[in-house]
């Protein structure tokens, strides 16, 4: 499954980098996060921009596509033991 890094901007909490396979997921992980944790008021963690920043994805062959415009392909996810 392709993920893609996120810039999550809330109306009070800050911004978030999210690792996520789309936009609305990315936007929920922080609802959640920002809710479980009781962290600011609710009016606060209100996600109010959601950015693509870059992806990670591989051709049908399982090489990773590091090309694209923008560097939009230069994520790497790290497996640590």
């Amino acid at each position: 499954m392709e993920k893609a890094l996120y810039r999550v901007t809330t109306r009070g909490c800050g911004t978030f980098y999210v690792v996520a396979s789309s936009f609305d997921y990315a936007a929920g992980e922080v609802t959640r996060e920002l809710n479980a944790q009781d962290y600011g008021n609710s009016a606060q963690r209100v996600v109010t921009s959601v950015d693509f920043i870059c992806r990670q994805t591989f051709m049908s062959n399982g090489k990773r596509a590091l090309y694209g415009d923008n560097d939009e392909n230069h994520l790497m996810i790290s497996k640590e033991d």
